[in-house]
């Protein structure tokens, strides 16, 4: 199931054929000048409800009571003729409130206008009781609204009722772990409309995550009873369990190929004293020239982790092919780990991992895309799309560290495939000043989703080319 229309997305126009990053600069231009027809239109269209006529409360009749100064705060609704509906008493003094409630309902107001057209909407305002001897209001403030009519406090949306996530099967036998970190438009009715995804600690949980947020039902923003659209920030945890529903969090370095350098063959996850939590992992890219000849290997990258958690000293140990091993070190250097620790303190380790290149499973994007390179059924132009490309999530490159002493700019173009779910399938390296930048490079956007791309109504696979530019004041 591929990513839906979301509104709140990164925008990507211009395919002639590269692909290319439109950065909206028109909006703050306009901010230094006067408002503009655009603004203008907005006002026109959507306008507050305006108070016309009104009424003072009568102070309640009390024998031998005294007269103080009291207020009651009233919410109410004002519908699109501009009456006042359900009127009700949020605070003050109780025997107040009807008297209160009963002005406040015969007050008229100039109906609400929103997006063109009149609208409920919800109101509150502070009515004050005047005590017996105050003097009257001057015939210059009989001019003057003696009430402050405002908006109820704005709630967000709630929480959903359905908020567990599914965890990817594909990553079941290797045991990862972690969390992706959305920001939700939600609309009236309570269900997503937009989302921008703002991390992710591997890219296969993003699609999980946004197709279980895609079912909530949350309950929506509001103002008093008016419903908003509103945002909402979540963040979804992902962790393998047993059968018995408790999570399998030990092993995992092994089961993806890691081991302490110094110990091989000791059990790697239980020489910390806590399971290592990696914050950013991608898989290696196979080269594709290796893919489309069928060749088969493997490779063994040695890196470590400092203090802090970052992945430095990547260094290719072995690999079957030369290209194996490159792309395997690109993936590690944009690994990141929490501090680990060891006998109660911060810790360093240093590592290797084993990676084997293997043939996609049968069925697969993959392979499809695979097999049906060179022929009537291969990617289209993104020019023949319904519309341009939106871009969900991406994951900027890391700038190799073998040439940070150096500190030169650099650039890249990677040629990829969106399939029908809006992943990026088969980047290849088209050219690349470095080829440290190109395997940096091809390895970031091999993270990167997608709205889904449809011609006619159809989600289709679709060939484009992605520049990227490397400037080490810029880059990590």
């Amino acid at each position: 199931m591929g990513p839906a229309a979301f509104p709140m997305r990164k925008f990507f126009a211009g395919i002639v054929p590269v692909l290319w990053l439109a950065v909206g600069l028109a909006a703050a231009e306009r901010l230094k000048n006067q408002p503009g027809p655009e603004d203008l239109e907005y006002f026109n269209k959507n306008r507050g409800a305006e108070l016309i006529h009104w009424e003072d409360p009568l102070y309640p009749a009390e024998p031998g009571a005294t007269w103080v100064q009291q207020a009651v705060r009233v919410a109410f609704e004002v519908d699109t003729e501009g009456r006042v509906m359900d009127a009700r008493v949020l605070g003050g003094v109780d025997k107040y409130g009807t008297a209160a409630v009963a002005a406040v309902s015969r007050w008229k107001f100039k109906p609400a206008v929103v997006d063109g057209q009149v609208a409920l909407v919800s109101k509150e305002v502070r009515v004050t009781f005047t005590p017996k001897g105050t003097p009257k209001r001057t015939q210059r403030d009989e001019f003057k609204i003696p009430y402050q009519v405002e908006n109820p406090q704005f709630t967000p949306p709630g929480e959903p009722a359905n908020g567990d996530a599914r965890y990817p099967a594909a990553l079941l036998p290797r045991r990862l772990s972690g969390e992706v970190e959305l920001l939700m438009s939600v609309n009236r009715e309570g269900r997503m409309d937009g989302v921008k995804v703002l991390r992710a600690t591997h890219p296969d949980f993003i699609s999980a995550a946004l197709e279980t947020v895609a079912a909530w039902e949350l309950p929506p923003a509001h103002q008093g009873k008016e419903l908003h659209p509103g945002q909402k920030g979540v963040v979804l945890a992902f962790f393998p369990t047993d059968e018995e529903g408790r999570p399998r969090r030990d092993e995992w370095l092994e089961r993806n190929g890691i081991s302490l350098r110094d110990e091989p063959e000791s059990g790697t996850t239980a020489k910390f004293d806590r399971n290592p939590v990696a914050t950013a992992m991608v898989d290696p890219v196979y080269p594709r020239d290796l893919l489309r000849a069928g060749t088969r290997g493997a490779a063994r990258v040695d890196f470590s982790i400092n203090l802090e958690g970052q992945v430095v000293g990547v260094r290719v140990a072995e690999a079957t092919a030369p290209e194996f091993g490159e792309a395997l070190a690109a993936a590690i250097a944009a690994w990141r780990f929490e501090p680990l620790q060891r006998d109660g303190r911060l810790s360093g380790a240093d590592l290797s991992i084993t990676w084997r290149f293997k043939a996609p499973a049968p069925g697969s994007a993959e392979q499809r895309l695979l097999d049906n390179l060179g022929t009537e059924q291969a990617a289209i132009s993104a020019q023949q799309l319904d519309r341009p490309l939106f871009l969900l999530f991406t994951r900027m490159p890391v700038y190799p560290a073998g040439l940070l002493e150096a500190r030169e700019a650099g650039e890249a173009q990677i040629e990829v495939i969106i399939d029908r779910d809006g992943r990026v399938r088969s980047p290849y390296i088209r050219k690349a000043t470095h080829p440290d930048f190109g395997w940096a490079a091809v390895t970031a956007v091999s993270q990167w989703l997608f709205e889904t791309p449809r011609k006619g109504g159809e989600p289709v696979d679709v060939r484009v080319v992605v520049p990227v530019q490397f400037k080490p004041d810029a880059t990590n």
